[in-house]
């Protein structure tokens, strides 16, 4: 993975279903003294199926998921340049527009914080066509990072980075971004396979 990209296990997850169990410990409690249908025991065994039902099914829909997000911080950005093209390993137009205004810079880097993002093995056969943004975020202390962000559609979005590594999120929308035409070898690499 790219040296500036920090990937973590989604924490909030487990949070959030331990705060369901003791949640439901807590409910019961209040109920106890209720003897509704088979007693407390019938409330204590609902509690701790829906909770635990919860949790698995919290688990199971992340999956390997993990998070992504820069290095770095909106203050760090001293301007972006975005590439806007229809995907293809080798496409024929490229529009170019570099972004100064440091409310959009914050904009930008904040969609690349905490998203939760999977492996993805997407083709530039299934990509071609598609919208796509290559963005090289240009750093104060004179470094670039890239990243080329693939959207097919609500739901599915790819990261793609030059060194070949692809994820997918559900999160994302095209820049719709329409600058002036440039030489399409300028765009940040994203081979796909």
């Amino acid at each position: 993975m790219n040296a500036l990209a920090v990937l973590h296990f989604p924490r909030e997850i487990l949070v959030l279903a331990l705060r369901s169990l003791a949640w439901a410990r807590i409910s019961v409690r209040g109920l106890g003294s209720r003897r509704v249908g088979g007693g407390t025991r019938w409330w204590w065994r609902s509690a701790v199926t829906i909770a635990g039902g919860t949790l698995c099914g919290l688990l199971t829909a992340c999956g390997p998921a993990t998070e992504f997000e820069l290095a770095f911080g909106p203050s760090d950005v001293e301007y972006a340049e975005f590439y806007t093209y229809l995907y293809a390993n080798h496409p024929r137009e490229v529009t170019y527009t570099m972004v100064a205004d440091r409310q959009e810079i914050t904009e930008w880097v904040g969609f690349f914080t905490d998203i939760p993002v999977k492996p993805s093995d997407v083709t530039a056969e299934e990509a071609a066509g598609l919208d796509a943004d290559g963005i090289r975020f240009h750093l104060r202390d004179g470094t670039t990072y890239e990243v080329t962000s693939i959207f097919a559609g609500p739901g599915y979005h790819y990261l793609v980075w030059p060194d070949g590594t692809v994820m997918k999120t559900q999160y994302g929308v095209p820049s719709g971004f329409d600058g002036e035409a440039v030489n399409t070898a300028e765009r940040p690499k994203a081979l796909l396979p």
